[in-house]
């Protein structure tokens, strides 16, 4: 029950922004395609994406990583929930490694 919840609230989470500024996300990749795409498109690796996720939001655990093509090109997107029970998204620039948008 709690690990649906959890999701139900992921995705309000994923699909939900700012109304002033929404995520660029438009369609996040299988994970059997993740590591041939980082390997190809020269990404910086999954776990330099969570480690900067958690820079961004120390208090948090990470619940969801994700590699999605946005609008801006490949981006990781991490979900993270923080003690209060509040959602932090994070989304890192794949090639780059620089944060993009954060809520």
């Amino acid at each position: 029950m709690r690990f649906g919840l959890v999701g139900v609230a992921l995705s309000m989470v994923v699909s939900v922004g700012r109304a002033d500024e929404a995520a660029p996300v438009v369609a996040c990749l299988p994970p059997r395609e993740l590591q041939q795409v980082v390997s190809t498109e020269k990404l910086i690796p999954p776990a330099a994406a969570v480690g900067l996720a958690r820079k961004e939001a120390p208090d948090a655990e990470i619940v969801r990583a994700n590699l999605c093509r946005g609008q801006i090109g490949l981006v990781y997107v991490i979900v993270s929930l923080r003690g209060d029970g509040r959602f932090v998204q994070v989304m890192i620039d794949a090639p780059s490694g620089k944060i993009v948008w954060s809520r």
